[in-house]
This record gives C-alpha cells, structure tokens and sequence, in this order.
C-alpha cells in the first residue's frame, strides 16, 4: 500500500479494500480570525470548498476523511462558519461519505453534522489505518498501525549552498515512534492513568529507560521480546499496514495493557500531512519534535524519518535535513509553551501537548 499524493490539495489517497480520501486543516471560517486581527481579506470558502470537491472527483475515493480542523474559530462558533458550514458539509455529502476526525478548532461541530459523520478524538480505525487529527494521544488501538495525522502542518524549508531560504513547500514527514520517549508521555498523561495498572491488578507493563531500551512486566513474563522495526517507506507496504495476524480490527479502548504495548509502540508509524488551507502556513520538518505540537510530533524518531513534497518527491531523510541546517548554521526555533500557558493547560488531559489556537 502506498499512498498516492494529490498537490492540488494536498490530500492523500490510502487504498486497501477501499479508497480513502484524506484531507487535513481546511480551517473553513478563518478569514474571521483574520479579519479580527486586522487583515481583511474576502472569503476565500468556495474556492477552497470546489478545490476539494475536485480533488473528490479526481480521486474517484469511497471515502473522504477530514483529519481534523475542519473549522477555525475557537472557542466560538463564527457567524461565517454558521453560514457556511451547512452548505460546505450539504456540497460534500452530493459527492461522497465523509467522516470528520475532530480536531482542536473543531468545538461545536457537531451541530452540522449528521449521525455517524463525526469520529472520536482520540482517533479511528478505517480500513486498517489509523487516523487522528495529532491534538490528542491516540487510542491504544491505533498502536502498531500507520497513523495518518493532521495538526502539525508541516513544511520543507530547502536552502541554497550559502544557506539562504527558498521558499517553503508543503511536506510529509514518514517516521516511526520512539517508543520508549512515547510511552513515558503516554504514562504521565492523567487523561490515560488508568491505563497502566497497578502491580496489585496483575497487568503491570513497564517500560524499559526513556531511550526505549526494553519493555518489562512486574510478575508476567520478563522482558518483553525486542521489537522488529519496520523502517522508511517499509511502513507503507501492504504487508506491514494490514498485518492481520499481528495487529486486530479491535474497537477502541478495547486493547488490554500488556507485555506487547511497548512493540505495539514501536512498531508504529506515522505519516504527518499538511494542511489544505492554502494561508495555513506551517512548522519546518526540523523543527516539529521541538515544536511540542502535539503528543506524536514530540515522540519522533529521526532515525528512519523520510521527507517528501506534496507530490510525493522524495526529498531526504530528515536526520540529513537536520545535519545539514547545523553544517549551514541554519537556525531552528525551539517552540516552547510559556508558564501560564502550561498552567491553564495542566487540567487539560485532552489537548495537552498542543498550543490552543494553533496547529
């Protein structure tokens, strides 16, 4: 299985049994966030609404998956967004089934949806694929799979011999988890404290040290067995994303805490995709484990991480984009939340690692 890349949109084609149209961050409605600070721009809505349309067409898809962001306004519901919406929803209902994996602008979606259209936050399973928008740790069943995730918008900064910037182009970032760095976010985060048992419960899996070294139970059976990596574009053979015989169709939250959740994390892939909303701008591939966008963006492994355009140009692997911004003396930003930031956000299990307002 590997996926087919759409530049008119971005989007992204996942075929298996069916066709699945992935479409991330439209951020319908924004020309009111932006108007509010100061730029007054028209509404750009149906321009954006039949390039989509278009690319259902093209696609000739069986479903369309919107990742998330499918608004903009947060924490209210925008007057634009209040007309528009029901007519960018009824327009897309003309030409395909559609699911909407709400994301952290999505608040207040759900009145212009029907029954079924709207998935859980923490993700879904469809066609043997993982989709989550990326504000939110995905449930335990998306684990082992390839995740297909939104949020970050990501971008390529490429750069001359003498360092100066082109300009950036939408990018894909192909990576694995690092499954030790993983699973100690995944266990400090109290929205999944009950995950983890105690020794008492009898399921007590630990992980190994922060570098991913191993994972252990406390009476069960040792050390669990060593995870086999699958690396780069391996991740997306058809032999790896429907491995039936490794990985179930289980419903979600339905995955018991055992010895194999640290392979299960090790084993997963993710493919970060950028945003369709053409003024969305984005976070440089070097700098999203830095960014702290969210729970996967900070769990990367740069190890086997792959760039590609919207297109599906292979660009480099990330850890040589890296190298080469230090050999250039290229800077990166460190994006850091601020203290009150953090502290408005401590009781927020379901948006910890993103910064509100943005992705």
């Amino acid at each position: 299985m590997m996926p087919e890349f759409m530049p008119q949109g971005p989007a992204l084609i996942v075929g298996n049994t069916m066709r699945v149209l992935v479409v991330a961050d439209t951020h319908f409605g924004a020309e009111t966030f932006l108007a509010r600070h100061g730029l007054h721009i028209q509404s750009n809505s149906d321009e954006r609404l039949n390039r989509l349309l278009k690319c259902i067409d093209d696609s000739k898809c069986d479903l369309l998956v919107l990742l998330g962001d499918v608004k903009h306004s947060i924490p209210v519901t925008t007057w634009q967004e209040i007309n528009e919406m029901p007519r960018i929803f009824s327009k897309i209902r003309e030409k395909v089934p559609f699911k909407v994996m709400p994301g952290n602008h999505d608040v207040g979606i759900e009145r212009f949806l029907e029954d079924g259209e709207l998935l859980e936050k923490e993700g879904a399973v469809i066609d043997g694929v993982g989709y989550i928008h990326g504000h939110t740790y995905p449930s335990a069943d998306l684990l082992g799979r390839l995740i297909v995730c939104g949020h970050a918008h990501p971008v390529v900064c490429l750069y001359d011999e003498v360092g100066c910037s082109l300009r950036s182009q939408p990018a894909y970032l192909l990576c694995s988890l690092d499954a030790g760095e993983y699973i100690s976010k995944y266990r400090k985060n109290e929205q999944y404290g009950g995950f983890f048992e105690t020794e008492s419960s009898g399921s007590d899996a630990e992980t190994g040290d922060a570098k991913g070294g191993g994972a252990k139970t406390g009476k069960g059976d040792g050390k669990a067995k060593k995870a086999k990596k699958v690396r780069g574009r391996a991740a997306l053979s058809e032999s790896y994303a429907y491995d039936t015989d490794t990985v179930s169709d289980a419903e979600p939250n339905n995955v018991e805490p055992d010895g194999n959740f640290f392979e299960k994390a090790a084993n997963t892939h993710v493919l970060f995709v950028p945003a369709f909303f053409e003024l969305a701008g984005g976070i440089d591939v070097r700098e999203l484990k830095s960014s702290r966008l969210g729970p996967l963006s900070r769990c990367i492994s740069t190890s086997d991480a792959e760039v590609f355009l919207s297109d599906g140009t292979y660009i480099n692997t990330l850890g040589n984009l890296m190298d080469e911004g230090e050999s250039k003396n290229i800077p990166v930003r460190s994006v850091r939340r601020s203290k009150r930031t953090a502290d408005r956000l401590k009781d927020r299990p379901d948006i910890e690692g993103s910064r509100r307002g943005e992705g």
